[in-house]
């Protein structure tokens, strides 16, 4: 079964056109586009990838992941600014009384 998908990429190989228009990104690497582009587009697996340019599994795995993550968006800059939108979304941390005795620690019992 193994054998018949390495068959099966070999012979995709030869109608895979990949758009150039893909590389204009320049955040990731040439490797990591190439086979973002092949595992997302056209759902090749990382050994069918792997065949048909000739590199390793394990290397279409971490090329992928390392592109996926570069991807992903930061936390930072998925959280709103201070002030910004609902007031209610930002809470304190502590009450105005505990914040109180944190900034002046002699009124505590």
């Amino acid at each position: 079964m193994g054998e018949e998908r390495t068959k099966r990429a070999a012979k995709e190989a030869e109608a895979i056109l990949i758009p150039t228009s893909i590389f204009t990104d320049r955040t990731l690497k040439v490797l990591e586009t190439l086979v973002e582009y092949l595992k997302e587009s056209k759902q090749l697996t990382y050994h069918e990838i792997g065949v048909l340019i000739g590199r390793d599994d394990r290397t279409i795995w971490t090329a992928y992941h390392r592109a996926s993550k570069k991807r992903k968006p930061h936390l930072h800059a998925a959280l709103p600014e201070a002030g910004a939108g609902d007031p209610t979304f930002f809470r304190p941390l502590f009450s105005a009384t505990a914040a109180s005795k944190f900034s002046n620690p002699s009124s505590s019992t």
